[in-house]
């Protein structure tokens, strides 16, 4: 099935966590520079060459043009249903994005219209995050079903995609992940990495021959809290943040820190409540990174040992253009803001 889309840009896929120069703290302030309105919720965007994808509910899908400043977007409809979209990626070519729930639905960009190129009828199956490692590998992650891990994969740029079945770990029972932001899930070079919550909270690394998990120190024990998101700088650097997102005030057992891969974390005392998304900021070194959730963007320029908030306004996703720019995402929004360096 295959629809027209708006128009595709193609560029060189942005990747983050980029080495830079010796690394001078900024004081950031969020200015506001653009706000588009959507009529749908979306939790999931991406950056690729001078654009931003997004992909939403009731099959809502488009690109920001980030030098021109416009949006266009377009509806997208299976089975006269409209599906929900809470994961997009992209390749240097393409724009994929996936629904969620039974049929799950992955569509990429081809020929500048959306192909319909794989398909997941399983009546349990409920997808959380994709992402890209490079132009060819492409990995999607969906709760377990009887305990075991739904993972694909595609090593041609998204044309096709087959069922990860070896190597996997078993989730414990009422162990999932989530789907808030489309960043359960996060690639490196040599392995993928995804945290959980429900009845457990863990952080998992699979390679191709083997995996490991470690415990987090998040809250867990319910449906509703646990890791969230996870974004590694490097092999050993690394953040998760998550929560109860029923109970969204609640700040202990939300944020905690590793420096040797996952085997050890550390909380950090803080007041931001549940947090749905958290991103290094590229080219800072590690410093630098974002968080958000119901109270707002907080900014931390010291590995997220210290937080700063720079919004009360809260949002669902962030997506980080480069060192001096953000887009963020919520019910019918999408903003794009300016990281002012606001020197004492």
């Amino acid at each position: 099935m295959k629809q027209t889309i708006l128009y595709i840009i193609i560029g060189t896929f942005l990747l983050g966590n980029c080495s830079s120069d010796k690394y001078i703290t900024r004081n950031i302030e969020l200015k506001e520079r653009k706000n588009f309105e959507i009529p749908t919720s979306v939790r999931a965007m991406v950056h690729f060459d001078n654009v931003v994808g997004f992909a939403g509910s009731e099959g809502v899908f488009g690109l920001i043009d980030l030098g021109k400043l416009t949006m266009n977007y377009s509806t997208i409809s299976y089975n006269n249903q409209y599906p929900d979209f809470r994961m997009v990626s992209a390749t240097p070519t393409d724009f994929l994005m996936l629904s969620v729930a039974s049929p799950a639905l992955l569509y990429k960009t081809e020929m500048n219209q959306m192909n319909l190129v794989y398909k997941d009828e399983n009546e349990n199956i409920f997808y959380n995050a994709m992402i890209f490692r490079d132009e060819k590998t492409g990995f999607a992650i969906a709760d377990p079903i009887d305990g075991n891990l739904c993972l694909i994969k595609t090593i041609n740029g998204g044309i096709s995609w087959e069922k990860v079945t070896t190597h996997l770990p078993k989730l414990a029972t009422n162990e999932f992940i989530f789907a808030a932001s489309n960043s359960s899930l996060c690639v490196l070079e040599n392995d993928i990495r995804f945290v959980t919550g429900g009845s457990k909270s863990h952080l998992y690394i699979l390679s191709e021959q083997n995996y490991t998990k470690y415990p987090l120190p998040l809250q867990k024990g319910s449906s509703s809290k646990g890791a969230f998101s996870v974004d590694f700088y490097n092999e050993n650097q690394g953040i998760v943040v998550g929560g109860d997102y029923k109970n969204l005030s609640e700040s202990i057992g939300n944020i905690a820190l590793t420096s040797d891969g996952g085997k050890t974390w550390k909380t950090v005392e803080n007041t931001m409540g549940y947090l749905s998304c958290v991103k290094y900021i590229p080219n800072t070194s590690g410093n630098e990174i974002i968080v958000t959730g119901d109270s707002g963007i907080w900014f931390s320029a010291d590995k997220g040992n210290t937080w700063k908030q720079i919004s009360k306004e809260g949002f669902y996703a962030i997506a980080c253009i480069d060192k001096h720019s953000i887009m963020a995402s919520r019910n019918k929004q999408i903003k794009l803001f300016d990281l002012i360096n606001n020197k004492p």
